[in-house]
């Protein structure tokens, strides 16, 4: 799997979640090790602070996700 594909595969992942102990965790970890996190990581993680939830379909499974 190539770099790009990873970091495509990474945002998908960050873009579903829907557990706040996890983006809390995720924000912690931006914050204690920004400097070893790629600059297009961080941009995308300050972007999607910033984004609003509404209209975002909840996926209750694996299942759910690669049907779309």
């Amino acid at each position: 799997m190539t770099i790009a594909q990873r970091k495509i595969e990474l945002i998908n992942w960050i873009s579903s979640l829907t557990s706040e102990d996890a983006l809390k965790q995720l924000e912690e970890l931006k914050k204690s090790n920004s400097s070893e996190f790629p600059s297009e990581l961080l941009e995308l993680l300050a972007a999607a602070d910033q984004e609003s939830t509404d209209g975002l379909r909840k996926h209750t499974s694996v299942k759910d996700i690669t049907r779309y």
